[in-house]
């Protein structure tokens, strides 16, 4: 018999991120890898996937996700190269670029602690789902001894 888990990652404070944890997991049959939490379990896939949204939307309310420890924009999006336009399709005002010694990269993450408020829950949920690589919350299926 199968059973379906809902996931997250355990993550950590660090120095301006979240950072996910890594130990042996046995379970997992990794040597290290990121630990995850469960925290609920279903019998029925759909079930879990309807309950993995709810948490993540809820987690998309509290966290900027740019404070991922993989915050830099290739990293959470598929379509990074054309984000800033899809932004401005939805109303928002793009950071403008930060000039650094790595470059001219916008601080993306100090943009959304700014203005991500004043958004509308559409224009914020939009901006989440522009960031297609980003999970909170995982279904991981599991057998039943």
């Amino acid at each position: 018999m199968n059973a379906y888990l809902v996931v997250r990652a355990s993550m950590q404070t660090g120095e301006n991120a979240l950072h996910s944890d890594h130990h042996y997991q046995p379970h997992v049959g990794e040597v290290g890898g990121p630990v995850l939490v469960p925290e609920a379990v279903f019998s029925d896939r759909a079930e879990a996937e309807r309950d993995r949204e709810r948490r993540e939307f809820g987690g998309r309310e509290l966290l900027n996700p740019f404070w991922l420890e993989w915050g830099d924009l290739e990293s959470l999006c598929s379509g990074w190269a054309t984000f800033r336009e899809r932004l401005v399709g939805l109303g928002l005002t793009p950071p403008p670029p930060n000039p650094t010694q790595f470059g001219d990269r916008p601080d993306w993450a100090r943009w959304w602690d700014a203005e991500s408020q004043a958004w509308t829950d559409a224009q914020r949920a939009a901006a989440w789902d522009l960031l297609d690589k980003v999970r909170l919350f995982e279904v991981v299926e599991v057998e039943l001894e």
